[in-house]
């Protein structure tokens, strides 16, 4: 029994588990609304239409605060500061946190449909979920937590619907799921009857007499179903297939009243009707590429006998003649005629074997633009057009470079990557710029240009064949772009000399000879510097800088009414010209030069020398050659 202390004006009962509340009435209070209710009934009414003005007031107000982007807490630290008058007061108060409560309902509402991608139901549920959104309502009073569960309870129930909707599918599809796994693992025979035990029996719901099954009818179908549609999707061999189809052609077993229930494709269902469809389309599309599989395989093997035949053994030595016809035996269990023709004429001996460059390519290029459908014409072409057995193995693999991009539709790489194509077209252009004159494409230009594209073509494939076996991917385009950059120098310059048919050296030819270059270089670099020659060459390229070289000139001294101009003048040159360019000379090297520095200098480096020298202090050629001789012999 609940009591009112008249001393402490306080509520005290059972029913508050020791709490103490104090009361929001004073004895005034009781005795102003006795008053109105007793004394003058109209006064009780205009008591209530103004509270009801001050909560409408309240109402106002706290919507145009949270319209103005504050937050519930800030509204609260200015209601205790004094900034909003009228939304003090008890009654006012109530309103003020109830409305308070719908608008944080609101923004928590906001906030889990922003993060609602989070959320998984495999891990979680739903109020779980919330926590992290939702206020916490301990400090909060019932005003508020009302007001709050006004919005919130509605989007809750919604939301629990939509999650039990997907939990209830979720456990469906696991459990049709773990069925389809179960009879994954059987023999095919023994599939109906592995289905049919999974349907164990459970008690009634609660309430009802009912026995329940654990798979209900439609259930155990979508087992096999799926189990089905797994295997079309991963299939590899047709007797994967062969497994789908005879399980949903199996009767499924028998009914209560003892009748068949006929197998799924007897129920004339749409998806089982479907599902027969691309499970017969995906077994002849298996059989075509087993097929497809057979044949690369075999012209694999064939590749491999032709290039080890014809190629040398482990230790440098060519095949024996006993060696290629055991090659040759193994071609036999192909049954193609024109196979051994073929092999039988690149083995004679005495074969003359092609040597234009040009032919070669062209022969190559042939292969790569898909003029020889079959393996075995390209072998029989190639016995045929004397192409060199060096050649064999690259006209084997660019054979089935075209081949298997035939069989993906694909165009070979010169023609479909636009960095090759576009880099092509310029670079013709510039080779056919050099066999035209005044406009005019001279007659064997065009036989320039067509050698030129087939190297190009050739090199290209070439390179990409080399990059992926080196690097296991394929060069990107700015790699591609790099390469085909150096290759267009290389084959614009080589055509320069208007020969139609120069000899061109491979791409890895060209980069052996750079490194043979290069490596001679620093060679010669080595010995420069062991000489002392590279100290002198410093030496006289800071004096010729500096050129303070005095040339001789000629005086009365020097000619002769008995000697003509041509003989005074060579004299004066091998008296005194070419003694003041031995001095100088000996002056600005700072070392001796000897013979053996003179024979170790490359003649390109000495006649270079001799110019520059002769240049810097306008004297000829001859009397610089003559001086440095001087020097060397040590006249």
């Amino acid at each position: 029994m609940a009591y009112k202390s008249r001393v402490t004006n306080k509520y005290m009962g059972a029913t508050f588990a020791g709490q103490v509340n104090a009361a929001s009435d004073s004895e005034a209070m009781d005795l102003a609304r006795t008053l109105q209710r007793t004394v003058n009934p109209a006064l009780e009414r205009i008591y209530s239409r103004n509270i009801e003005k001050q909560k409408d007031e309240a109402k106002t107000k706290i919507n145009q605060l949270f319209l103005e982007g504050k937050t519930s807490d800030q509204i609260q630290t200015e209601i205790l500061e004094g900034k909003h008058p009228e939304l003090s007061g008890r009654y006012v108060e109530k309103t003020v946190s109830y409305h308070t409560g719908r608008q944080d309902a609101v923004d928590a509402i906001a906030k889990i449909e922003a993060n609602k991608d989070k959320y998984d139901h495999t891990k979680t549920n739903l109020p779980a979920f919330y926590k992290e959104y939702t206020p916490s309502f301990s400090d909060k009073d019932g005003s508020y937590t009302l007001g709050f569960a006004a919005i919130f309870n509605q989007y809750k129930a919604k939301d629990a619907i939509a999650d039990a909707e997907v939990r209830a599918k979720y456990a469906k599809t696991q459990k049709i799921n773990q069925g389809s796994k179960i009879i994954s693992a059987v023999p095919t025979a023994e599939v109906w009857d592995t289905v049919n035990s999974l349907n164990v029996p459970l008690p009634p719901e609660e309430g009802d007499t009912k026995t329940r099954q654990f798979y209900s009818n439609e259930e155990l179908n979508q087992v096999v179903i799926q189990h089905a549609g797994n295997l079309l999707n991963e299939a590899t061999s047709t007797d994967e297939i062969d497994r789908a189809i005879k399980i949903l052609s199996t009767d499924r077993g028998i009914k209560k009243d003892g009748t068949k229930l006929g197998s799924l494709i007897d129920t004339n269902r749409s998806d089982v009707s479907n599902l027969i469809g691309k499970l017969n389309r995906k077994r002849v599309t298996l059989e075509n590429q087993n097929r497809i599989n057979q044949d690369y395989k075999e012209k694999q093997e064939i590749k491999s006998i032709f290039s080890d035949a014809f190629a040398d053994n482990e230790d440098g030595t060519s095949k024996t003649h006993t060696q290629k016809m055991e090659y040759r035996e193994k071609l036999e269990k192909y049954g193609n005629p024109q196979l051994l023709a073929a092999f039988d004429n690149v083995m004679k001996l005495n074969r003359v074997a092609e040597t234009d460059p040009a032919k070669v390519d062209g022969f190559l290029i042939e292969i790569l633009s898909g003029n020889f459908t079959e393996q075995s014409d390209m072998i029989d072409a190639f016995s045929k057009r004397n192409i060199p057995t060096a050649e064999l193995t690259k006209a084997l693999t660019y054979w089935e470079k075209w081949n298997t991009n035939n069989n993906k539709g694909v165009k070979p790489i010169h023609q479909s990557n636009s960095t090759y194509s576009q880099s092509m077209t310029q670079i013709k252009a510039a080779v056919q710029g050099n066999f035209t004159r005044n406009g005019i494409l001279s007659s064997n230009g065009y036989t320039a240009v067509f050698n030129a594209t087939n190297y190009m073509i050739k090199e290209i494939n070439d390179f990409e064949d080399r990059f992926e076996l080196e690097n296991k991917r394929k060069p990107n385009n700015v790699e591609r772009q790099q390469f085909i950059q150096n290759l267009g120098k290389y084959v614009i310059d080589t055509y320069k000399g208007g020969a139609i048919d120069p000899e061109t050296l491979t791409v890895t030819q060209q980069e052996e000879k750079a490194k043979e270059a290069e490596l001679k270089r620093q060679q010669t670099l080595k010995l420069y510097k062991d000489l002392g020659i590279t100290t002198l060459i410093e030496n006289l390229n800071k004096s010729l800088k500096e050129n303070k070289f005095v040339k001789p000139e000629m005086t009365s001294e020097d000619t002769s009414l008995f000697k003509g101009r041509k003989a005074e003048l060579k004299e004066f040159n091998a008296a005194k010209v070419v003694p003041a360019v031995q001095q100088y000379l000996t002056q600005s090297f700072g070392v001796q030069f000897t013979s053996e520095m003179y024979d170790a200098m490359t003649n390109q480096d000495v006649e270079a020398m001799i110019a520059n020298v002769a240049k810097s202090i306008n004297v000829d050629q001859e009397l610089v050659k003559q001086a440095l001789k001087n020097i060397v012999t040590g006249k």
